[in-house]
């Protein structure tokens, strides 16, 4: 195990692999889509984009309890989730609805976008990360692979904040 572990610490440092880089820019919110997405005005367009690292229960279409770790998949587990989806977004739109944030985001050619053409980025408010605090209070869980906000998760879980209250649904 450690060969490995020295092996990929030599890899990165010598810079065979490379993190892609970010950049921020300010932007202002047009409108808030959902509870981890928004549309941003910058650089002369807007953009719909969706908040990195990040998924909070849908708002327009039927959840997937499955995709919540320990939530039932039932109508109360279902019911439970949109709930929390209509909160998560009325807790993005009382936190950036009009505002000006920072967008952090990976610039060409690195251009990161989700499955449905949405940038992904992390939004900046008031010197608060939004990603982090809409996982960190429940309002969501971490998504993706580079495993960013999974301490919020636990601690979020363990206090049965938010969608985690729906586990005893």
């Amino acid at each position: 195990m450690k060969p490995l572990f020295l092996l990929s610490i030599c890899i990165i440092a010598s810079g065979c692999i490379s993190v892609p880089p970010t950049v921020e820019t300010e932007a202002q919110v047009t409108e808030v889509v959902d509870g981890d997405t928004a549309m941003l005005k910058f650089d002369n367009r807007t953009e719909e984009v969706r908040f990195r690292g990040i998924d909070t229960p849908e708002t327009n279409t039927a959840n997937s309890p499955r995709e919540f770790e320990g939530v039932p998949d039932s109508e109360t587990g279902r019911e439970c989730l949109s709930d929390w989806g209509e909160n998560a977004s009325a807790f993005v739109k009382s936190r950036i609805a009009g505002e000006k944030v920072t967008l952090e985001y990976s610039p060409l050619p690195y251009f990161k976008r989700g499955s449905y053409g949405r940038l992904l980025g992390t939004i900046h408010y008031n010197d608060t990360d939004l990603n982090r605090e809409l996982v960190k209070e429940g309002y969501g869980r971490m998504y993706g692979e580079d495993g960013a906000y999974h301490e919020e998760e636990i601690e979020a879980k363990l206090a049965v904040k938010g969608v985690w209250s729906c586990q005893g649904a």
